[in-house]
Formats: structure tokens, sequence, C-alpha cells
């Protein structure tokens, strides 16, 4: 395990969302939610990585590779595995009553679906080059304790992001409705996460299911919450529980097909 290099890596990761806030306080004419911050917020801690492995000669296993072979079945899992959780929140929604939908215009969906989802997939790989592909790895050659693993990767992770909801996220998507709620659930969010995007990737050793991943629960956001209309709850208790990404319900069932991810690769690693 690289311990030097894993802790350059989260002291920069943790400190280019500060880094990137510090930049757009000096370039205040910039336009909204495309702010050089924000990239540099975005893409530091990937270059941090690009350049970790150049100056190590580190390439051996990095995750870029797409390893398809045998591993089908756990794409088509990264694909699939945001969609149970929706599908369960917003059916146990329909049938107490509790969620109602308000799409304005079904025609134009496809379009809006694979525009988020491209935009999506490429952002994406910025984190999960870094996250999967960098911090993960290294932490498993350690034979580190899979608890550990999960703790130490999501708290980097919702570290990176706690500049991003202080300063960039709009405060009428805030959740809870405060920028403290929304820190709070965020991390409480990641850390469930976390336990689904390590087991994919150390199944695989390859970033791209969890940037697939990523991208989808991204889109089901944009597409439900983003857009005019969407899904309208009737209550703050029924979107707390059926929130099909943020939702206790939602998170629950991440964390279940998390623990059952670890459970077949420790199976399968006899």
């Amino acid at each position: 395990m690289d311990k030097i290099g894993i802790i350059i890596f989260i002291t920069i990761t943790i400190a280019s969302g500060w880094l990137g806030v510090g930049v757009d306080s000096v370039l205040t004419e910039q336009p909204e939610g495309s702010s050089l911050g924000m990239l540099v917020w975005l893409v530091l801690p990937f270059l941090t990585v690009i350049l970790l492995r150049i100056i190590k000669k580190d390439w051996k296993n990095n995750g870029f590779a797409f390893h398809l072979k045998g591993n089908l079945k756990w794409y088509l899992v990264a694909i699939v595995i945001y969609l149970i959780p929706s599908i369960v929140g917003i059916g146990i929604g329909a049938i107490t009553g509790t969620v109602h939908f308000e799409l304005a215009d079904l025609s134009s969906l496809p379009q809006i679906i694979l525009t988020a989802l491209l935009g999506q997939l490429f952002k994406n790989i910025f984190e999960e080059y870094a996250w999967r592909g960098y911090l993960t790895q290294k932490l498993a050659m350690g034979r580190l304790n899979d608890c550990i693993i999960y703790l130490v990767v999501g708290a980097v992770w919702s570290l990176w992001h706690l500049p991003y909801y202080l300063f960039y996220v709009d405060e009428s998507v805030l959740i809870g409705g405060s920028r403290v709620s929304m820190i709070v659930s965020a991390i409480i969010i990641l850390m469930a996460w976390t336990v689904m995007y390590v087991e994919i990737y150390r199944l695989t050793q390859s970033v791209w299911p969890c940037v697939i991943m990523h991208a989808v629960t991204n889109v089901i956001q944009e597409l439900f919450f983003g857009a005019e209309g969407g899904i309208i709850y009737t209550s703050k208790t029924s979107e707390l529980f059926l929130h099909p990404v943020n939702g206790i319900v939602a998170l629950a069932i991440c964390i279940v097909c998390g623990l059952l991810l670890r459970k077949y690769r420790l199976k399968n690693s006899r």
C-alpha cells in the first residue's frame, strides 16, 4: 500500500474544493454553475492521480481498462442497481398515495435522459477514477478491513463534496432546506453508497461500472427532481422515506446490495 501517495491524494483532494472557492472569490465574473473554481474542484483529484501514477510509474491495474470478459453481469448490475430502490420507493408511494407525478412533456423524455446520461458519464470519469481507480485500489492493496476501506473512501468522498454543498448548490434544491441539513444528509448518503461502489470496483477491477452507476443515479435525480414537474410528495415524511435516490428505503436497499456484492466477492475469492 502506497501510504505516502494516499496521504498526498487525500490532502489535495480535500483542499481542491476550497482552492476552487478561492479562485471564484477572485474571478467573480463567471457563468453561474460552470465556474473555473468548480472545474478545479472536479478535476484536481483526477489530475493528482495521473501525476502520482506518472511519478511512480504506477499504471499496473489502474482501473481504466474495461475488463469486459467475465464482468458483463456486473456492468448490467451497474445499470439496474439504482433502478431497484427507485422503483421500490416510487412503487410504495404510488400504492399508498403519498407520491404523484407531474411530468410536463413525456415526448421529450428520451432526449432528456440521453442528454443527461452522456453528460454524467463524462463528468463521473473524473470522480470514479479518483475514488475507485486510485483510493479504493490502494487501500485494498493494504489488506485493510473492509469496513475501514468503506469509512476512509466514504469520508474523503464526503469531505471533497463539502465546499460544493456550502458554496455551489442552489438553495432551492437543498435537502432539508438548509446547507447544514444538506451536508449531514449527503454524508449519510455517500457513506451508504460507498459500499456498493467499492465492491463493484473490487469485483471488476474497473472504474467503468462505477461510472455507469454514478451516471444512472444522477440522471434519476435530474429527471425526477431537476426537470419541470417530476415527483411530488404529499409530505416531508413520505419524501424522507420514499425518495428514489436519497430516501431511507432507497439507502437501506443500497447498503444491502453492497453487502451482497461483498458476500459474493468473498465467497468467490477463496
